[in-house]
């Protein structure tokens, strides 16, 4: 499932949440356990990352290089999480991440 929020203006708050494969998505995630770090990659051009707890807390947040980027997240406790890369276009792609 991916979740595709656009924010078009500040007046208006578009969602959509979609089942349909894609070829390629814009963002990938990978937490490496050992590490305690979340890998993050992304074709699209993506202008900063955070992380929200489900309760919609956010818990980290960092400006983003241009090819991909890792994120300390060792710290954070055990949980599932959202991943939310917004791009310099406005588009914010979401993803979800389980820490054990």
């Amino acid at each position: 499932m991916e979740i595709i929020t656009i924010n078009q203006n500040k007046d208006a708050l578009i969602t959509a949440i979609s089942d349909s494969p894609k070829v390629a998505e814009p963002i990938q995630i990978h937490f490496d356990h050992a590490t305690g770090m979340l890998k993050i990659s992304y074709r699209k051009s993506i202008s900063f990352i955070r992380v929200y707890s489900m309760s919609g807390i956010q818990v980290k947040a960092k400006t983003c290089p241009e090819n991909g980027m890792e994120l300390p997240v060792y710290d954070l406790s055990p949980g599932i999480y959202i991943v939310s890369a917004e791009g310099n276009n406005r588009v914010v792609y979401s993803k979800k991440f389980v820490k054990n």
